[in-house]
């Protein structure tokens, strides 16, 4: 077994998570050419849910928010910090749709929504689709040996002959 060509700059979003290192974010503006690796992106924990539904137009204004602590936080989104206030910890974000957005929380093409006073605690990392070890072309694989003996018969899916199943019932 060889490892995959950039094992070796490959960086779990969980591992990134831990990392102190990224407690504190940097805005798309410090970054520069500096980005996140290529299969992590930031997600934000928002729900987002625009009440006053308008089909926006290609100049439309930015929809502001403020975070909300009483707000419901399922929904997960892919987001981009915009500015930080180092004292308050708290962050800017611009909010994306994922492909699992639920149809009643989407932002519209047009819209961009911006939440000021994002709390760190509410972004994290994630990795993006099919990124993980188990997506490898090259992962170790190994059938799990498990003996056909350990399960009543009636439980097996796939049984040789139906005959025997109604034996060994009748044996119970």
């Amino acid at each position: 077994w060889t490892p995959m060509p950039g094992a070796e700059t490959y960086v779990s979003a969980s591992n990134m998570n831990a990392d102190p290192y990224y407690t504190k974010l940097q805005t798309l503006e410090e970054m520069g050419n500096e980005t996140y690796p290529e299969n992590i992106f930031l997600t934000c924990k928002y729900s987002y849910l625009d009440e006053g539904v308008s089909f926006s137009q290609e100049n439309a204004t930015p929809i502001v928010r403020e975070f909300n602590e009483e707000g419901e936080f399922h929904e997960v989104r892919p987001c981009e910090v915009i500015s930080r206030d180092d004292s308050q910890q708290l962050y800017t974000v611009q909010l994306f749709n994922h492909w699992s957005t639920d149809p009643n929380e989407v932002i519209f093409l047009y819209d961009d929504v911006i939440v000021t006073n994002f709390p760190r605690r509410a972004i994290t990392f994630a990795d993006d689709l099919y990124t993980t070890d188990q997506f490898l072309l090259n992962a170790f694989r190994h059938p799990i040996m498990v003996p056909d003996d350990l399960f009543p018969r009636a439980w097996m899916d796939h049984l040789d002959d139906a005959d025997d199943t109604e034996d060994e019932l009748d044996e119970l």
